[in-house]
C-alpha cells in the first residue's frame, strides 16, 4: 500500500511539473506562431485534423485504455494489441491519403491536396508507440512519460518556429506534428523495457474488446460531437474564420488541458488499481475537483480579464475577431475544468453507462452548435458553452450514483472556491476598469494578471484559509 502511495504520489509531481513546464513552452510557441503565420494558416491545419483526429482514436480502438484498466493481463496480450495498432496505423494512412481530394473538395481548399498525404504519415507513427505509453502508465512511471512529453515537444516547438521564420506558412505547423509524433515514439521504444513478440492471438484481443470497445465508442461520438463545430465553421464561415475559432480555443484549453492531465493521468491507473474499492473513489474524486477548481476556476476568470489585451499586445491586431469567442470559452470551460467522471466509469469498468451518456449529451450539443451556426462564430461558441454545460451535469449526475456522490454535495465543497473567484473578478474588474480604463497595452496586461493574482490570494486567505488543494494529503492518509 505505500508503494503505491508513494507511486501515485512521485506520478503526481513529475506529471504536474512536466504539464505546468509543457504549458508554459507551448503557449510562447503558440503566440510565436501565432504572430508569424495568419488566420488561414491555423485553418487549413484545422480541417485536416478534423480527420486525423478522428482516426488517433479508431486507431487504437481503444485498447490502451484497456491495458491500463486490465490487471490480469500478459505480455502476450500487449504484442496482439501491438501488431493490430500497426496494421490499423497502415491502413489509416492509406484511407486518409486517397481520401485527399474528397477533403479538400469538401472544403473547397485546393490546397488540402498537398497537405494531407504527408500528415497522414502521423498514424504509422503514433501506432507503434501505443501500447509502450500504455505500459509505463500501468506502471505509473509518469517519471519517464514526462521526460519523453517536454524533449518532444520541445524539438517540434523550437523546429516549427525555424520553418515559420523562414517563410514555410502552413508547412511549418505539418512539420510540427510529424516531428513530434516521431520523437515521442523514439523515445518511447528507447525507454520502455517491453519489445513485441511476432505473435498475434485473436483471443487476447477478445478478451480486452468488452472494455475497449465501448470507450472507442464514447470517443469517437464525443470526437465527432465536439469537431462539428470546426466542420461546420470550415465549411460554411472558411478558413480565416475556422483559424480564428481554433487559436481561441486552443490557447484557452491548451493550459486547462495540462491542468487536468496533471490529475486525471495519474488518476486512471490509480482508480483502476483500487476500482473495487467505491468510497476510497468518492474521496479521491471529491479531492481530484477541488485540486483542479482551485486551480483552473482563477485561471479561467484570469483569462477572462485580459483576453483583449492578450489578443492585441501579444498577438496582433489581424487576431482581433478572436476576444469575443475567448470570453465566452472561458466561462464554458470552467465547469469542464473539473469534468472527471469519465475516468470514474472507465476505472470501474462501467463503458456500457459512459456510452450511453455520451449519445444522449452529445445528440443535444450537435444541435445546439447547428443552431448557433446562422449566428456566426459567436453563436457557434455559445452552443458550445451551453452543449459542455449539460454534459457536465449529466455525467456528474450518472456517474455520481455509481460512487454515492450527488450533486449537492459536490457543490457544497466547491461552493468556496466558486465565490472567491467570482468575488476577485468582480473586484478586479472594478479596480482594473479605474486604473487603466480602455488602455490596452503591456503595460496594462502585466498589470491586470498581478492585479487579479494578488485579489485572489487576500480574499482566499481571508474568507477561507483552508481552502487549499488535498489531494496529496487523502493518498497520504489513505
Amino acid at each position: 500500500m505505500k508503494d503505491f502511495q508513494n507511486k501515485v504520489k512521485k506520478g503526481l509531481f513529475w506529471n504536474g511539473g512536466s504539464s505546468v513546464a509543457l504549458q508554459v513552452f507551448n503557449i510562447l510557441v503558440g503566440i510565436v506562431l501565432a504572430r508569424l503565420l495568419t488566420p488561414t494558416d491555423f485553418g487549413y491545419m484545422t480541417m485536416v485534423f478534423v480527420f486525423t483526429g478522428f482516426a488517433n482514436i479508431f486507431m487504437d480502438l481503444g485498447f490502451s485504455a484497456a491495458i491500463v484498466q486490465n490487471q490480469k493481463i500478459s505480455t502476450k496480450h500487449f504484442s496482439s494489441v501491438f501488431w493490430m495498432n500497426l496494421g490499423l496505423g497502415l491502413l489509416l494512412s492509406l484511407v486518409l491519403f486517397l481520401s485527399g481530394n474528397f477533403i479538400a473538395n469538401f472544403y473547397e481548399e485546393p490546397i488540402l491536396v498537398k497537405i494531407i498525404p504527408i500528415i497522414s504519415l502521423v498514424f504509422i507513427l503514433k501506432s507503434l508507440g501505443m501500447v509502450q505509453r500504455a505500459l509505463l502508465q500501468k506502471e505509473l512511471k509518469f517519471k519517464t512519460i514526462s521526460i519523453i512529453r517536454i524533449c518532444s515537444h520541445v524539438i517540434s516547438g523550437v523546429a516549427a518556429i525555424l520553418f515559420a521564420f523562414f517563410d514555410y506558412g502552413f508547412w511549418s505547423l505539418v512539420y510540427k506534428i510529424l516531428i513530434l509524433d516521431f520523437c515521442f515514439t523514439l523515445f518511447l521504444w528507447i525507454a520502455s523495457e517491453w519489445k513485441p513478440l511476432f505473435s498475434v492471438r485473436f483471443t487476447h484481443i477478445k478478451e480486452l474488446a468488452s472494455f475497449s470497445l465501448n470507450v472507442t465508442g464514447v470517443y469517437t461520438f464525443e470526437y465527432w460531437t465536439r469537431k462539428i463545430d470546426d466542420i461546420l465553421i470550415g465549411k460554411f464561415l472558411g478558413s480565416d474564420s475556422l483559424g480564428v475559432y481554433n487559436r481561441a480555443y486552443g490557447f484557452l484549453l491548451l493550459p486547462l488541458n495540462n491542468i487536468k492531465t496533471i490529475v486525471t493521468g495519474v488518476m486512471f491507473p490509480a482508480m483502476s488499481k483500487i476500482q473495487n474499492d467505491k468510497e476510497r473513489i468518492k474521496r479521491l474524486t471529491l479531492k481530484t475537483k477541488q485540486s483542479l477548481a482551485f486551480i483552473s476556476f482563477p485561471l479561467m476568470l484570469c483569462i477572462f480579464l485580459i483576453s483583449e489585451d492578450f489578443v492585441l499586445v501579444i498577438l496582433g491586431d489581424h487576431w482581433i475577431e478572436m476576444i469575443p469567442i475567448m470570453k465566452i470559452f472561458c466561462l464554458a470551460a470552467i465547469p469542464d475544468s473539473i469534468r472527471i467522471t469519465g475516468i470514474i466509469l472507465k476505472s470501474i469498468d462501467r463503458t456500457d453507462l459512459l456510452l450511453k451518456i455520451a449519445l444522449i449529451t452529445k445528440s443535444f450539443f450537435v444541435g445546439c452548435v447547428i443552431f448557433g451556426l446562422q449566428y456566426g462564430l459567436k453563436g457557434v461558441a455559445i452552443a458550445v458553452a451551453v452543449g459542455l454545460a449539460l454534459n457536465f451535469i449529466v455525467m456528474l449526475y450518472i456517474a455520481g450514483k455509481q460512487i454515492d456522490l450527488s450533486l449537492t454535495e459536490l457543490f457544497q465543497k466547491l461552493f468556496s472556491i466558486v465565490a472567491n473567484n467570482i468575488l476577485t473578478l468582480g473586484c478586479a474588474w472594478i479596480i482594473s476598469a479605474y486604473l487603466w480604463d480602455s488602455e490596452v497595452s503591456l503595460y496594462s496586461l502585466v498589470g491586470k494578471v498581478i492585479l487579479f493574482g494578488l485579489i485572489f490570494l487576500v480574499i482566499d486567505f481571508v474568507n477561507t484559509p483552508k481552502i487549499r488543494p488535498e489531494l496529496v494529503k487523502l493518498i497520504r492518509k489513505r
